[in-house]
């Protein structure tokens, strides 16, 4: 429970941060702070808000058993195979749309294209195909 207050209390002052500048610039007041602090301050405020925000929606999670009981079936092996299995997909469907746009940037080059954007891509595939192999081995020994 006090990991709770205290984020609170730095929600509020993030808020508090974040709003000081505005509420003096409206008001007219004039500047209490040195040129760029209350864009800096606000900056700050702001970021402790979103953090602290992050932080408490974690900690909500955390004790509710119904989301527990979701993570746990989330992360079960059949959901991480699919999952990783969905992501192999994706992931040669990405790399043939690359090598798919190499190919064409290869067949209409002309003055507008580069060739080095050419070669970057037909890199990025062949990165690709060597990493996914050398990763291939390295799974199959850790195994």
């Amino acid at each position: 429970m006090h990991k709770r207050a205290l984020f609170i209390l730095l929600v509020i002052a993030g808020v508090l941060c974040w709003a000081f500048p505005v509420v003096l610039e409206q008001l007219g007041e004039p500047r209490l702070l040195p040129d760029g602090m209350d864009s800096l301050l606000g900056m700050v405020g702001m970021t402790v808000f979103c953090a602290a925000l992050n932080v408490l929606r974690r900690l909500d999670k955390a004790s509710d058993p119904a989301c527990r009981r979701e993570q746990k079936a989330l992360h079960d092996e059949r959901n991480t195979a699919i999952q990783n299995k969905a992501r192999a997909i994706s992931g040669d469907i990405t790399m043939l749309a690359v090598l798919l746009a190499a190919m064409f940037f290869q067949a209409f080059e002309g003055p507008e294209i580069p060739g080095w954007i050419i070669w970057f891509l037909f890199g990025i595939v062949i990165g690709n195909l060597l990493l996914s192999l050398a990763l291939h081995r390295w799974l199959q020994r850790k195994m």
